[in-house]
């Protein structure tokens, strides 16, 4: 792991953003990253001023004073946490991400944060920890950068703000499409929203989805023989990774700071915890039988893999023990295979992300057999139930292993290109491993195409005052 130190710019690519930890270590704000660089055309841009930086974890943010004397880590436009208490942000409207403090030069301090395309700014005492006012409106045509509802925006200690005008386009919109190895699309759901994460039910009958709507991104079902939507979740966090019981009963999915929950597919029950916890825990994969989840956790700093029993007691699932599968690497995103016997997973062993196979659950007598698949870079990885393929992302491919299995031996061939172009990064492989359905960004004729202007505004801070006294 390497520490990035205060003061620098880093671009990252989309899978780096989930390799991040931010912590508050003696009013030190760290950021990590893998070793592994970045990926071509997926970046987000963290920017720093003064000794602190400003960045984005799960809609987070950590800022202080120039001096250092405070740490506020902003978390959307309605909370703020300061001396690890969390307390509610009064006086904003609801909705917004890429929240920060500005410290001005004359002792006074903002909380901003971007609403859609619209710059908000609200008066923040840092010594009582207090808004003033009501947020106003400063600044209009702010980008947001597609599927991270992260405002493209940075600014200076001297008060320059650097932005991305949005230029009136959709960049986020996206529609549901079938895609084949021979690139043809056809469409599951045609209606565009902004899909942040989907999986298909175990049948192919149903998407489990996060769409985000304005500040919120909730859970839905989509069944598309009824072209209709169930709701699972109505707000109060925000949700990622769902994935299905093998009875497709369930969903279960990430809840950003309070670990793993489930809900009945049908929306007949609210959303219960499922595993507690206080820092990013994802779901990825159930064992054929759905008695034991096979999940990601970033609770000692690292990305670690866990498994957690599960037992189904009166319409709900029940979770035991979890157990930490041991590892001196990053490990992550845990798929185990149609017979329970093996576990493909990503690991920066190489000293980049690559598709690992496993044997699973490890033998008595120590970890069993560990075999590359991918060469090239990969993640993500899927089995398919009806052959002897592991598929995978590499880039904007879809890459595919055939491999046999010979005792307690796990045998791959060279990875072949399946798919030669994805057209986006959220996927899933349908039940008969023939085609993927795909999260498609839109693109149409009567769709205006965003404008990649950048605007810098210098004396920011003094227009700042300007629109927004701290007397108001």
């Amino acid at each position: 792991m390497e520490e990035i130190s205060p003061g620098k710019v880093q671009n990252l690519s989309h899978r780096a953003v989930w390799l991040y930890l931010m912590r508050l270590d003696e009013l030190r704000a760290s950021l990590f990253r893998a070793s592994s660089p970045p990926a071509p055309g997926l970046t987000a841009s963290f920017c720093s001023y003064g000794r602190w930086f400003a960045c984005r974890f799960f809609q987070l943010h950590l800022t202080a004073t120039p001096c250092g004397s405070a740490t506020v880590a902003v978390i959307g436009p309605d909370w703020f946490l300061s001396s690890n208490k969390i307390l509610p942000m009064l006086g904003t409207p609801r909705g917004g991400q890429s929240a920060r403090y500005l410290p001005t030069s004359d002792g006074s301090g903002y909380l901003v944060y971007v609403n859609k395309t619209t710059l908000f700014a609200i008066p923040f005492d840092l010594d009582k920890l207090e808004t003033r006012g009501t947020a106003v409106p400063v600044l209009d045509d702010v980008a947001n950068a597609a599927g991270f509802a992260s405002g493209q925006l940075c600014f200076s200690r001297t008060g320059v703000l650097v932005y991305r005008k949005a230029g009136g386009g959709s960049p986020e919109l996206a529609t549901l499409q079938w895609v084949d190895p021979s690139g043809r699309k056809d469409p599951l759901r045609a209606k565009p929203a902004v899909y942040r994460y989907g999986s298909l039910s175990p049948d192919g009958k149903r998407m489990a989805l996060v769409i985000a709507d304005g500040g919120s991104e909730d859970l839905w079902v989509y069944d598309p023989q009824r072209d209709a939507m169930t709701r699972l979740t109505f707000g109060g966090a925000f949700y990622s990774y769902p994935r299905w019981s093998p009875d497709g009963k369930y969903v279960v999915f990430g809840s950003h700071g309070n670990g793993i929950f489930q809900a009945r597919a049908d929306g007949a029950s609210q959303p219960q915890a499922l595993i507690q916890g206080k820092t990013a825990q994802f779901p990825w994969s159930f064992t054929p039988d759905g008695k034991r989840l096979a999940y990601d956790d970033l609770g000692d700093g690292h990305w670690r893999i866990w498994t957690v029993p599960l037992e189904d007691q009166g319409g709900q699932l029940k979770a035991g023990k979890p157990e930490q599968i041991k590892s001196s690497f990053i490990e992550l995103n845990p798929s185990i295979s149609p017979d329970g016997r093996w576990m493909a997973y990503e690991s920066d062993e190489s000293g980049r992300s690559e598709v690992f196979v496993r044997a699973f659950p490890a033998p008595s007598s120590g970890q069993g057999g560990k075999w590359q698949i991918s060469s090239g870079g990969g993640g993500w990885a899927h089995w398919s139930r009806t052959g002897h393929d592991l598929v995978y992302q590499s880039r904007d491919q879809m890459m595919a292993a055939r491999y046999t299995v010979k005792g307690d031996t796990f045998v791959a061939e060279s990875p072949r290109v399946w798919i030669p172009k994805l057209g986006g990064p959220v996927w899933g492989l349908a039940p008969d491993g023939k085609r993927v359905v795909v999260v498609t960004p839109m693109e149409s004729a009567e769709a205006p195409k965003p404008e990649h202007v950048v605007v810098f505004l210098e004396n920011f801070f003094d227009e700042l005052r300007r629109k927004v006294p701290v007397w108001q």
